[in-house]
């Protein structure tokens, strides 16, 4: 896979995240995320995050366990505002 890089070019981020081993259907898992969170913050824009590791149910496991590792970096001063988004599926 190619890696892409994290550079700020505008006032805000779009990370899609489809799993880090199988495609779309693998877990991210707390040290990923972790890593993952730290990169965000440093970040310093509003960064909008999609998962698409939803076939084996990881997308929104690994996006709760990401808002709370923000949460935990938000504790330090910076003020990160998160969502999930849920999507119905019909």
């Amino acid at each position: 896979r190619i890696k892409s890089p994290w550079i700020v070019t505008s006032d805000f981020a779009y990370i899609r995240l489809h799993g880090p081993g199988k495609l779309y259907s693998s877990e991210y898992g707390p040290e990923r995320l972790k890593e993952i969170a730290k990169k965000i913050f440093k970040l310093n824009v509003d960064t909008f995050v999609y998962f698409n590791n939803d076939f084996e149910g990881y997308a929104i496991k690994d996006a709760n366990l990401l808002k709370k590792f923000l949460h935990d970096l938000q504790k330090g001063g910076i003020k990160c505002w998160i969502s999930l988004l849920k999507r119905k599926l019909i």
